[in-house]
């Protein structure tokens, strides 16, 4: 394929058919024809003498060399933004969109304050936010899906990904108040091995941390849930005990009818961390990210952090 010089808009055309997986979701979100978005994807295509896309009657997916390309791409998208977003706020005004991905705990316990503390100050600043597993975080983050993500570690996390911890704490021990382990000796793996647990679905770090922790003794499970509030109801409901890490605790079990005890042979240090590509320099996104810092330094106190680290 020859090689030419890359156009915005064939950029953004390639970016929409990855977000919405055909092209003619693709032309309809970009208000453009069909053909149109193809023209540009072949472009797109040509400029770098690679396949991006691999065209199937059932839709698109990425080829190899896309898969590469995509987090480069879509930070071409990205400085376009922060450059309008920058231009704007040199006239006096002020817009942008941050789209944020988080864990469960830190949806419950984080964003909606942060939110509401970016929209008080900046009102024409849009957030979006999903929930995800901390691994679909890391790679929305890493590939551009997303501006922002709020992770709990350990996580696999892809090289150049940043990662700013916001808050540690170790693995706690969480029951219904009247829960004999609760009021007794040392809690240890050999002491909870026997008793039903509740956790997150597999997939989810809660259940991770518990199936780890236990090993090699298996996972008793008595329920299986979405999010942590579920967990939560069904403990103190008493079907089951769970493991969180103590920050997971103050956020969506202290006061909910719970208690909690440290797990006496666990040395885990758990982190909820924000990731981001580096290159937070379009303002909204900034805004985001200095609003969920404050939150997660207020809500967290000693637990809190301020290391930012490159993964390699």
């Amino acid at each position: 394929m020859a090689r030419g010089r890359l156009g915005l808009l064939d950029v953004r055309c390639f970016d929409a058919v990855v977000r919405e997986g055909s092209f003619r979701r693709a032309a309809s979100s970009l208000h453009l024809s069909q053909p149109a978005v193809s023209v540009h994807v072949k472009k797109l295509e040509q400029s770098l003498g690679t396949q991006l896309l691999r065209r199937t009657t059932r839709g698109s997916t990425l080829t190899d060399a896309g898969t590469a390309m995509l987090p480069h791409l879509r930070s071409l998208l990205r400085a376009e933004e922060s450059t309008q977003q920058h231009a704007a706020a040199v006239a006096g005004r002020r817009f942008g969109r941050v789209r944020v991905a988080a864990v469960n705990s830190a949806l419950t316990g984080l964003l909606p304050e942060a939110v509401r503390m970016v929209q008080s100050d900046h009102s024409a600043f849009d957030v979006e936010v999903a929930e995800l597993t901390s691994k679909a975080v890391a790679d929305g983050a890493h590939d551009g899906t997303f501006d922002i993500g709020v992770a709990a570690h350990p996580v696999d996390a892809s090289p150049q990904l940043r990662v700013e911890t916001l808050a540690r704490s170790g693995l706690m021990l969480v029951a219904h108040e009247g829960h004999p382990l609760l009021h007794g000796p040392a809690v240890t793996r050999e002491t909870v091995a026997s008793e039903p647990f509740v956790t997150l679905q597999p997939g989810y770090t809660l259940r991770d941390l518990a199936t780890e922790y236990l090993r090699p003794y298996p996972l008793r499970i008595a329920g299986e849930a979405l999010n942590h509030d579920t967990v939560r109801r069904l403990v103190a409901a008493r079907l089951g005990v769970t493991i969180m890490p103590n920050m997971t605790f103050e956020i969506v079990g202290k006061g909910q009818g719970l208690g909690a005890v440290p797990l006496a042979d666990s040395d885990e240090i758990i982190q909820l961390s924000m990731l981001h590509p580096g290159d937070l320099a379009a303002p909204a996104t900034r805004a985001v990210s200095s609003a969920i810092r404050r939150v997660a330094r207020r809500r967290f106190g000693n637990t809190a952090a301020t290391s930012v680290q490159t993964i390699q």
